[in-house]
C-alpha cells in the first residue's frame, strides 16, 4: 500500500493497477506483456508534482534523506521511523522500526524504492540507516536501468 500510494505521486497522480512483470519471453519471442493500465486520478497532477519537488528540495539541501542523495540525479525520498511494540503491547526500548520510501528520477521516474530495517544497529533513525541503503541501492538500480543524470555530477577535487 505504501508503494502503490507514492507510485500514485511518481505517476503524476494516477493511480495505477500494479502489476509484476514487464514482459514474459521464449526465447526471442514475447509471450505476454504487463500493461499500464490507470485506476483513477487520486490528487491533482500539480499537487503530484509539488510534492515530488518538496522530496527532491529536502534530500538536495540535506533537511532529510539527506544519505539517499546519488550524485547527478534528483531523487525524491521521505523517511520514517517507528517504535515497535513487543508480545506484552508495550514499546519495547531502544528497538525502531526505520524506513526510506521514494522514487527516482524527480521528474521522469523509472522506479519506487522501498527500504524498512527492522532494529538498525547503527541508529535507530531512518534518516540514518535506511535512506543511506536507499541512495546505495538507487544509485545501482539508475546504473542498471542505464538512466542518464538529469543534474550536474560534482566535480572531483584533487588531494594536495
Amino acid at each position: 500500500q505504501l508503494v502503490t500510494a507514492v507510485s500514485a505521486v511518481a505517476n503524476g497522480g494516477m493511480l495505477l493497477k500494479p502489476y509484476v512483470m514487464q514482459e514474459i519471453r521464449n526465447g526471442d519471442q514475447v509471450v505476454a506483456q504487463g500493461q499500464r493500465q490507470e485506476v483513477r486520478r487520486v490528487v491533482s497532477e500539480q499537487a503530484a508534482h509539488d510534492v515530488a519537488q518538496m522530496l527532491a528540495t529536502g534530500v538536495e539541501t540535506g533537511l532529510v534523506a539527506r544519505l539517499a542523495a546519488v550524485d547527478g540525479y534528483h531523487v525524491s525520498v521521505k523517511t520514517g521511523t517507528a517504535n515497535v511494540i513487543g508480545d506484552n503491547g508495550q514499546y519495547l526500548p531502544d528497538i525502531t522500526f526505520a524506513s526510506a520510501m521514494g522514487f527516482a528520477p524527480t521528474d521522469n521516474p523509472r522506479f519506487v524504492l522501498y527500504i524498512g530495517l527492522m532494529h538498525p544497529r547503527t541508529s535507530p533513525w531512518g534518516e540514518n540507516t535506511a535512506s543511506a541503503e536507499w541512495g546505495k541501492l538507487g544509485k545501482q538500480l539508475l546504473m542498471y536501468m542505464k538512466v542518464q543524470p538529469d543534474r550536474p555530477l560534482a566535480t572531483p577535487t584533487s588531494m594536495p
